[in-house]
């Protein structure tokens, strides 16, 4: 039985009132290439999941899940890789 998304992200918030975020995975790939069936992976270990999400928006859904008081703590993003330019760029920490 999978648990609900409320589920996955109704954890306590950290003290201080910090993000709870621990865990980001991005996963990419071609059209056929499993990436639903990754996610799916993802969402039965508890991450809170977004699915087809345009590689630019990548860093602003990052931002929200390091904002001050989100209860995600882990957290899956499936992107096409066709929006390579996104990932040629992407380096370093996210917060």
């Amino acid at each position: 039985m999978q648990a609900s998304r409320a589920e996955q992200v109704d954890q306590l918030p950290d003290p201080e009132g910090e993000s709870a975020l621990t865990d980001l995975v991005i996963i990419t790939g071609f059209s056929g290439a499993g990436k639903s069936t990754a996610m799916a992976v993802f969402e039965d270990a508890g991450y809170f999941c977004v699915d087809n999400l345009p590689s630019e928006m990548i860093r602003s859904l990052v931002d929200l899940f390091v904002h001050k008081g989100s209860k995600v703590a882990r957290a899956a993003v499936v992107s096409d890789v066709r929006g390579g330019s996104y990932f040629a760029g992407a380096r370093g920490d996210a917060r």
